[in-house]
């Protein structure tokens, strides 16, 4: 359906509204003036002073950092499943297993923007030498150029306040164990080897505080029973928690190398974000030896191999945890998925008893390209040497709605002893059903193709090997309820199992329509009505739209997805409730309708209306945000006794009534204020109000509603005033 611009007239002959009454451009010219006024002191004082340089996302892209961008804890927390870890533990000569807790983060109070007052410089504890001093408080910053030595004793240390940009690269950095060290806010700590690698003390990084290894190892390593907690970033070679030490990350690790969790029940906690290795050096690793135990919560990507080979291994995914390959070899009964495992190339799995299983809670996902049960294939081992595999034990369980999909091969070998009486292979042990979704199910050669499916599962495939013979293999095992009727597949049943498991923040989800995906080169915009006053809502859902270029930019297609105003309102021309009459005819729409706003309860409210979309010649610039923002928006107002267009503004720094965001920008609800929908917290919980921090710079970033990174003290004094 071509689309032409659409006069007021038209616009107003629609809402009923036509006057035969002719406004003087002084009388117009007036009333836009106080009206927009009227309307800028209302956002003034509900948001603050915009930032002067504050372009309403309109201007160059300031995106998201990658921090602040990724996904925090708490956007898992309703999606994830709650399966906990146990320990293995030794009673009277006897091995067994109780509940294992997660230590949680240090204390708010540890996390410091300055050094406490009447704290004494490190120069002045230690007398002005290079000898250091064996207990006691102090401050260091970078006017302090010689060697730093705190010895302490077998029992206690000290504490040290670390401010500046402190570079020890070439210099001794020496700090017994049973000290405390504060990196505060904004400082920078850089170590050499023998210093980052010896790490034997508490440390405690705030928000925006760095820690650099440097040197040739760049190895950072906590050892004899160190902690280490993380609001800042960590820049290293490598990393390794040893020793019954405790690394708590809240902030960011990247590592060009591997993660090690060594022995003596070692503990790593992920709540924020660790990489490590690059996309084009696959050289990053996790390694989980001995006891090591490990928790990502949040997000976590390893570029290279993940590697899990240890009976008394604690693996526990809360979060979102990336790799390349990923192997568990071993006979751990606490190896648990509770949210989404992406694995880009190899997951696979080889166990030693029945003892071990890897475990995906209800609503857990697991995505993978091949899959490799048993064997045959070829892991590395902790040093980074090549195991091979050739079949055996493997056993997943699956909760409720757990899908794991295998978008290439998923080749079985669990070998014939012990199967049936163990059940190796796939199992659904919750009160709904599970999903095992493969391209191809195959034998991995001639003579192989064990597996046995059990209790609530469907497997879903283009193609499955086919049933053997009296137990030769191949050989498909049912059990617990299992059977060959719970198999799609070419030679099984057709189609897919009538089961829908939905797309989540932990699930790549099954049978349901996946959410839509952000395009780049589309730019929403959410406006205003100017009807507000310091006391309404500031929805900004008044009329919500999205803007492309297309044909060499020649033309602009808009879509309109919502329109909460009550308002006459034109975009470009056409009148917003006529285009969404005209494309849903059937329901009575009219000026006075709320569209695709959520429902309040009130009679003028439509959700679920189609989008109404057209297209017009471009004279409004040559990049799409330009062309958004001078899209002209008018909205149809009574000033005193007269009827005028009034157009809605967006000037740089100043209060606006247009702001651009990505299409994948959830618009609020009807009287959702904007600043309840957007909120962001700090370390303390405390929260702030998201659009306020975006309106006065705070949050300097045209995405501050998926704002991820840290709430600074520094950014909540700027904020009150204080």
């Amino acid at each position: 359906m071509k689309k032409y611009l659409m006069s007021s007239v038209a616009a107003i002959a629609f809402c009923g509204l036509f006057t035969s009454c002719t406004h003087e451009i002084g009388f117009e010219a007036q009333a836009q003036k106080n009206v927009i006024e009227t309307y800028q002191k209302a956002f003034v004082t509900a948001f603050g002073q915009p930032d002067p340089e504050n372009e309403w996302g309109f201007g160059e892209s300031k995106a998201v950092s990658s921090r602040a961008v990724t996904r925090a804890k708490s956007d898992y927390a309703d999606y994830k499943g709650s399966m906990q870890p146990v320990e293995w533990y030794q009673e009277n000569g006897q091995w067994k297993t109780r509940p294992y807790t997660f230590p949680s983060d240090a204390a708010s109070s540890n996390f410091l923007a300055n050094v406490p007052s009447g704290v004494k410089s490190y120069a002045e504890v230690s007398g002005y030498g290079q000898s250091g001093y064996a207990k006691g408080t102090s401050y260091l910053d970078p006017s302090w150029k010689g060697d730093v030595n705190i010895w302490g004793s077998n029992n206690s240390g000290g504490t040290l306040y670390i401010k500046g940009n402190n570079d020890f690269s070439s210099r001794s950095f020496y700090v017994s164990p049973n000290t405390n060290v504060y990196l505060l806010e904004g400082a920078t700590l850089k170590l050499r080897d023998d210093a980052a690698s010896t790490i034997k003390f508490n440390l405690y990084m705030a928000p925006t505080a760095k820690l650099i290894a440097k040197g040739t190892t760049g190895r950072v390593k906590l050892d004899n029973t160190a902690k280490l907690y993380n609001h800042g970033d960590i820049e290293c070679k490598s990393f390794e928690v040893n020793n019954t030490s405790l690394f708590y990350n809240c902030g960011t690790l990247t590592t060009s190398g591997e993660v090690f969790v060594a022995n003596r029940q070692s503990v790593l906690v992920n709540d924020g974000t660790i990489t490590s290795g690059t996309p084009e050096r696959k050289t990053g690793r996790l390694v989980t030896a001995g006891s090591g135990r490990v928790q990502n919560n949040a997000e976590w990507i390893v570029y290279g191999e993940t590697i899990i080979n240890s009976n008394a291994n604690i693996w526990v995914n809360n979060g979102h945890f990336t790799t390349e390959n990923y192997t568990y070899t071993a006979t751990s009964s606490s190896v648990i998925n509770n949210c989404f495992l992406t694995v880009h190339e190899n997951f696979c799995i080889n166990i030693a008893d029945s003892r071990g299983s890897f475990k995906i809670d209800s609503g857990g996902g697991v995505l993978t390209k091949n899959f490799y049960g048993g064997g045959d294939f070829v892991a590395k081992d902790n040093n980074g040497n090549n195991v091979t595999f050739q079949g055996g034990p493997f056993k997943v369980e699956m909760g409720s709605k757990a899908l794991f999909k295998v978008t290439e091969t998923a080749m079985m070998n669990a070998l014939g002893s012990g199967i049936e009486e163990n059940g190796y292979g796939f199992h659904g042990v919750g009160s709904d059903y599970a999903v095992l979704q493969a391209k191809n199910i195959v034998q991995t050669k001639e003579g192989h193709g064990n597996v046995a499916y059990g209790g609530k599962l469907y497997v879903s495939a283009e193609t499955h090997f086919p049933q053997g013979y009296s137990g030769a293999y191949p050989y498909i095992h049912y059990q617990n309820g299992c059977s060959k009727n719970n198999i799609y597949a070419a030679g099984f049943n057709s189609g897919k199992p009538k089961i829908t498991i939905p797309t989540t923040p932990c699930n790549p989800g099954f049978g349901d329509t996946p959410p839509d995906v952000s395009d780049p080169d589309v730019i929403r915009v959410i406006c205003e009505d100017l009807s507000v006053t310091q006391n309404s809502d500031f929805d900004f859902n008044d009329v919500v739209f999205d803007v492309k270029l297309i044909e060499n930019n020649s033309k602009v297609r808009i879509t309109l997805r919502a329109a909460g105003g009550t308002l006459p309102l034109t975009v470009a021309g056409e009148e917003v409730h006529a285009l969404f009459k005209e494309v849903n005819p059937n329901l009575g729409i009219t000026t006075m309708s709320m569209i695709n706003t959520e429902n309040t309860g009130d009679k003028y409210t439509f959700i679920g209306c189609v989008p109404a979309t057209f297209v017009v010649n471009n004279i409004w610039g040559s990049t799409v945000k330009e062309v958004a923002k001078n899209i002209p928006v008018l909205v149809y107002k009574l000033i005193g006794e007269e009827k005028v267009w009034v157009e809605l503004e967006c000037e740089k720094g100043k209060a606006t009534a247009k702001v651009a965001v990505q299409d994948d920008y959830s618009w609020c609800d009807e009287r959702t204020h904007i600043n309840n929908k957007y909120t962001l917290e700090d370390m303390r919980g405390n929260e702030y109000p998201g659009f306020t921090m975006f309106v006065r710079g705070i949050v300097d970033t045209d995405e501050w509603y998926r704002y991820r990174g840290p709430i600074t003290d520094e950014m909540v004094r700027e904020y009150t005033g204080q």
